[in-house]
Formats: structure tokens, sequence, C-alpha cells
């Protein structure tokens, strides 16, 4: 009975893994791979290989899950036969009869721990290598229907139909310092590559655009909005940035807002004359600074790659419209429209597919994960860290990080807590019919996801302790599926 249980399990098991890991690829070879294909701008070899890549990624999900689904169909189908009422006529109990499957759940979940805590962190960072590398032998691979491409530096592409060389509805923002100073959009356009030059040349048609001169990093009196809020936040430092930039203030500056009833326009001119001095003193940004603030991502990148001079000071003053929305009002750009009917376009390709970013938390294994919160604590020890300095709270910091360590552990052991569901929900059910326990399971695993979103909304806030949040689902499951276990396994159901 034990190997006949077993075997059913591991049947299921294999078919139902099989279908949710093709549903969870489905979604990234489509969107990346397939249009490479489709488009003649990859080989059918690339395609099998970025597959294989993706598989031990979507595995971390598709394997609890099939596993839950296969307890409930295999063991309602146990108990919709009366083979349960015979073992139980026998003498045997259902404990004796789970115990193999409760094994194959432990050693699943020693897989799943070697899956979420390295495999598929290595994995996902090699398909994007792939991606890349496919990228710097055929740059124009990385243009793909329907999709904005920014793998060219200084270049947001988004092309609507293509055909080998001829592409159609095409969309193009070229950026200088991060910022977009020429917006595009053609008709049709032709793509020609100089693989010695590396350059890749648009041919555009029928051209309609918009250019447009930076706006100053100065600011003026007008452009601080509601001086007396700014200056409010300035002084309660109720945010990291404020009392960063409360220490940067000069003496006067710090006298006039803190002085009484001030005048309105003389507190904004001191402001004024305070932000234009401090967005060339010093780069503002650090992660932990601005971690509840949204930051635009080209903003972000350039921010971390330490600017000097007048880019510095650009940065500096759209990170500080971002903090301050409702304090500062945006630069004045002015746009200026033109028409053409041909516009040629020489894009430099050499740059496009270097890995411009570190791998982000949620792509790093566990090991890394706990170098880098070491390395973290020991630049905070030593005062080495701008986000330890006094101005930043480190928890901020460390937050995601501890999160990511959490939830890839904390996975690990959804297929114990799912199988002690499972078996007993099973029985209960006391059905044969596979389309009721595929939505028992799709109900369960909505259920257990539904505290990790809720833990991950919480990831700002680390005095709630978010992290524990991830653990819920595990104590839940497992607790009320032993109870339920029990009591199936005493005839109570």
């Amino acid at each position: 009975m034990h190997w006949y249980l077993t075997r059913e399990v591991l049947a299921t098991l294999a078919m139902t893994v099989a279908v949710f890991t093709f549903i969870l690829l489905l979604g990234n070879v489509l969107k990346e791979i397939l249009l490479l294909l489709v488009n003649r701008q990859a080989s059918l070899g690339l395609v099998l290989q970025g597959i294989g890549l993706l598989i031990p990624y979507v595995l971390i999900f598709a394997l609890p899950m099939g596993l839950l689904t296969s307890t409930l169909l295999v063991f309602g189908r146990f108990s919709a036969d009366q083979e349960l009422t015979a073992l139980r006529a026998n003498g045997i109990s259902l404990m004796a009869v789970v115990t193999p499957i409760l094994g194959l759940s432990v050693l699943l979940s020693a897989f799943c721990a070697f899956l979420n805590m390295d495999a598929a962190q290595k994995c996902r960072l090699a398909y994007k290598q792939l991606i890349r590398d496919a990228g710097r032998e055929q740059p124009s691979s990385l243009l793909t229907e329907g999709r904005f491409v920014d793998e060219f530096p200084g270049f947001l592409i988004y092309v609507g139909k293509m055909r080998g060389n001829q592409l159609e509805d095409v969309m193009l923002s070229q950026l200088e310092n991060y910022q977009v100073i020429t917006r595009l959009r053609a008709r049709r356009a032709v793509l020609n590559q100089n693989p010695e030059k590396n350059q890749m040349v648009l041919h555009l048609f029928d051209v309609w655009g918009l250019n447009r001169e930076l706006g100053s990093s100065q600011f003026s009196a007008a452009e601080v909005s509601n001086a007396t809020s700014l200056a409010q936040k300035l002084t309660q430092h109720s945010e990291p940035l404020d009392e960063f930039l409360w220490n940067l203030l000069s003496n006067s500056g710090k006298e006039m807002l803190l002085s009484t009833n001030p005048a309105p326009q003389q507190l904004q001119a001191t402001l004024a004359r305070e932000l234009s001095q401090l967005v060339r003193a010093t780069n503002f940004y650090s992660r932990a600074r601005f971690l509840n603030f949204k930051l635009d991502p080209d903003v972000e990148r350039q921010a971390q790659q330490n600017p000097t001079g007048e880019e510095m000071a650009r940065l500096n003053r759209q990170l500080l419209e971002a903090a301050y929305i409702g304090e500062i009002t945006p630069a004045r750009r002015e746009w200026q429209p033109f028409t053409t009917t041909e516009f040629p376009l020489i894009i430099d390709t050499k740059a496009a597919p270097a890995n411009k970013n570190p791998p982000r938390v949620s792509e790093m294994t566990f090991r890394k994960l706990w170098d880098e919160k070491k390395s973290f604590m020991a630049r905070l020890k030593t005062g080495a860290d701008a986000a330890g300095s006094g101005n930043d709270n480190p928890k901020h910091f460390l937050m995601p990080i501890t999160m990511q360590m959490h939830r890839q552990v904390a996975f690990s052991f959804a297929c114990i807590g799912f199988t002690l569901v499972g078996i007993p929900l099973g029985i209960r059910a006391h059905r044969r019919e596979t389309t009721v326990g595929i939505f028992m399971a799709i109900v369960l695993v909505l259920v257990y996801y539904a505290f990790i979103i809720l833990g991950e909304s919480f990831q700002n806030r680390p005095e709630l302790m978010p992290h524990l949040f991830l653990w819920i689902p595990n104590f839940l499951f497992q607790i009320v599926g032993g109870i339920l276990l029990w009591q199936t396994n005493r005839g109570k159901y």
C-alpha cells in the first residue's frame, strides 16, 4: 500500500508540476524568447537554452503547487473508491499509510530550499546574461514588437511591427543625462547594422517629434511653491532626507527656518538660495534616504554612478522634485515640435548588452544576501557607510535583504504545509473529479501567497517586523493540517 500511494502521488505530481511549469514559463517565454524566434533574431537552440535556465526559477512555485494538487487528487480518489474504509477494516491506520508521503514532502522541501536559496537565482542571472549575449552578437535582436527597449544607452525604443529590417510605428526617446531631450514617432523605419563600427542605423520616415532643452538646476523663489511646508519638514526631520538636508544648510538658513512667523517671500527666497547651493555641494542619493520616495529609474541609475559637477546638480534637483512634490515645482522645460520626411539616426551598440546594474536583491543567492548583510553591518560599525551615518535608519536599508532571506527559507517549507493540508482535505472532499481538486488547490495557494503579499506590503515599515509575516502561512498550514490529519486518522470527517 505504501508503494501504491507513493507511486500514485509521484505520477500525479509529475503531471501537475509539468502543467504548472508550462503555464508559468509561458509568460516569460512569450515575452522575450519566442518573439526573437518569430522575428528570426534567435536560433532554436537559444530558445531551448533559455527555457532550460528558466525552469529552476519557476519550479520554486510549480513544485509546491503541484504537490498540493497531487495530494488532493490522489487522496480524493482514495477516499471516493472506499479504499480508506477497506484499510481501516483491516486494522491499518491512515498515519501508517501516509508516512511515506510526508517523508516525500520533507525531501521535496529540501530540494525547494536548494532551488530557492541558490539554483533559481543563479539560473535567472544566467538567463539574463544569455539574452545580453544574444544582443552582443546581434544588437537588433534586442528590439521586439510591442515592447519598450532601454538596452541602448541614451535611447528608449518602441516598435509596433517588425518584419526583418522593416519597422512600423516606431516611437523613440533620446536621453541626455537621463532626461528626455527628444521624442520621435515615425510611421516606418529601416534598420541597418554596421558591426565593424558597433553601430545600428535607423532610417526613420514620416517623422513627427519634439525637442526640448534641459531645465536649470538652480531654484527660483517661485519654484519653492510651498515654503512653509518645506521648512516644517526640514526642521522636524520626519524623513532621513530631511535631516540630511538640514545638516547641510548654512547657519543663516537654519535661523530663518527656525524663526517665528517669517515673511513668506523671504522664506521662499532663503530656501531657493540654500537649495541652489546644496545641489552643487554633494550627491544627495543614498538608497536608505530615498527608500520611501518613488524615483524615476533613469534618475536612480544615474545616482548610482556618482556624477559630479552640473550633472550632479541636475540629478539632485530631480531627486528633490521627487521627494517634495507638493513643495517644489519641477523646473520648466520647453518643448519645440518639428516634422521631417526622413531622419537618419545612428545608435552606438557597443555597450548595449552590458550588465548596467548589479543583481537585484531578489536575484541574489542566500549566501550573497548574507554576505551583503554582514558587509553593511561592518561598514555601519566603522561609520564608512552613508546610510549608517546617523542621517538614515539602517533598518530601512537592511529590510529588503532581510525580507528576501526569510522569503527564500520560508518558501522552502511550503511543500510540508501543503501536504499536511492536502491529505485530509482530499479525503474529506470524497470526490474523484479532477476539477474539484484543482479548484481547492488554487484556493489554498491563493490563501498561502496572500500572507506573503501582506508581508511584502509592509517592507517599508521595519518596526512591524514584516519578515515574520512570511512565516505565518507555514505555521498556519502545518498546524491546521496536523489537526485535520489527526481528526481524519480518528475517523472524524
